[in-house]
């Protein structure tokens, strides 16, 4: 603990099971392990490759497609879009499915990234995937698979209701929103909807849920884009109440596409939760509530390919009162130093304990609480618990009777004329 003595503490004897060895020894294993599945692994863009193919392949099979101009609202913010509605029954599931499937029967690039990926996990151990099979064995296994399912094709045909999508593009290709809608059979649906419209800088949003038993989840709002980066208010509601308000600040919007989140967001209680809160409560209770409602969570995202840091705050009137950070940088970590025997004191009795101890610089570290900001008044109180932890005869060195008075003054052994 360099803040407080330069001297090393050592321990000899090291009990594997008391200092959780074992424990360490599995998690460096299951590490080593997970390395070398990932190794194992496929590169991105050929699965990215393959799933762009058959979703397309899937889409292209549907050929009852509406197509009209429609108005998309959201967050106050509207914009003018062509609206591309599709019906999936049953029978286009089904006709989805069989062109799929015979696709990937004859893909030999599919083959190929199958045969290879399960060759290298065939050199891995059993108890990490489970079984060990040839690449070749393994695509076997798979057609086998895919021909069972195409024979089944037929059933999805009397599957009972409907899925509704409809999509909305505007006038550059750009994919303004879309909606899923589930129709059953006793007029109940299921709906998920992600709505952003965009008018000049301005931007509306609504990703909503809507339950078969009319409930609905929404989280709303609009903002103003600069370049890439995204400034807006946003309102999280359900069931017609509202429940969070959430600020977004300097959004990076290019960074997000690649699953990076980079900005800031700042989330309170809606002004309806607030007055729930301190209306529920009386006495002292009342006091807390009302500061519960009057406090905001404030989150500083930071996130790169082989970093991240997040600032988490929370603040009361306009005040920061606790803030803590927790960054990660990924790549080589650097060696373990061993310190030499010099800078060393092994514990093996109490008196190693307190001779380490001699060697505590605690000006040091009031000096880093005092640049920490910590008030003066707490500062003086921990000072005195200092001196009288190191006070050479009652206090630690006391203890164990490296002080002038023995650490039992009742000892008939060592008795001391000041206890006479």
């Amino acid at each position: 603990v360099p803040e407080l003595n330069d001297k090393y503490m050592g321990l000899e004897g090291y009990d594997a099971e008391l200092y959780g060895a074992d424990e360490l020894a599995l998690y460096q294993e299951m590490q080593e392990r997970s390395a070398k599945l990932l190794e194992a692994m496929p590169e991105a863009k050929e699965v990215e490759k393959l799933l762009t193919k058959y979703m397309h392949l899937a889409l292209n099979s549907v050929d009852d497609v509406n197509k009209k101009q429609k108005t998309v609202k959201a967050g106050g913010v509207s914009q003018k879009c062509t609206e591309l509605e599709v019906t999936f029954d049953g029978k286009c599931l089904a006709d989805m499915a069989e062109a799929v499937l015979k696709e990937m029967l004859k893909d030999k690039d599919l083959k190929k990234l199958i045969v290879s990926t399960m060759d290298d996990m065939a050199v891995l151990d059993d108890d990490l995937v489970g079984y060990s099979v040839s690449g070749e064995e393994a695509y076997e296994e798979f057609t086998e698979a895919l021909e069972e399912m195409l024979d089944n094709v037929d059933e999805l045909k009397s599957l009972d209701g409907e899925l509704i999508m409809k999509v909305y593009v505007d006038s550059k290709g750009r994919i303004v929103g879309r909606t899923l809608e589930m129709e059953e059979e006793d007029g109940t649906y299921t709906g998920i909807y992600y709505l952003m419209p965009e008018n000049g800088k301005n931007v509306g949003c609504e990703i909503s849920v809507t339950a078969d038993d009319g409930s609905r989840a929404a989280l709303t709002g609009s903002g103003k884009k600069s370049g890439e980066k995204l400034t807006g208010s946003y309102e999280l509601e359900y069931a017609g109440v509202s429940l969070l308000e959430m600020n977004v600040s300097g959004l990076d919007l290019e960074q997000l596409k690649q699953g990076y989140l980079n900005g800031t967001f700042t989330l309170m209680p809606s002004k309806m939760l607030g007055t729930l809160l301190t209306g529920a409560v009386s006495g002292y209770g009342s006091l807390y509530a009302t500061m519960l409602a009057d406090m905001e969570l404030k989150l500083d995202l930071q996130m790169a390919k082989n970093s991240g840091k997040i600032t988490l705050g929370l603040m009361y009137d306009e005040e920061k009162i606790v803030s803590l950070t927790a960054a990660v940088d990924a790549g080589k970590g650097p060696g373990t130093d061993i310190p030499d025997a010099a800078n060393l004191i092994v514990i093996e009795e109490d008196e190693d304990l307190a001779a380490w101890m001699e060697g505590l610089s605690w000006d040091k570290f009031l000096k880093g609480l005092e640049d920490a900001g910590v008030p003066e008044d707490l500062r003086e109180e921990l000072l005195e618990s200092i001196e009288l932890f190191t006070d050479g005869n009652y206090g630690f060195e006391g203890l164990y009777g490296m002080g002038d008075v023995p650490a039992n003054p009742y000892d008939p052994d060592g008795y001391d004329e000041p206890y006479g």
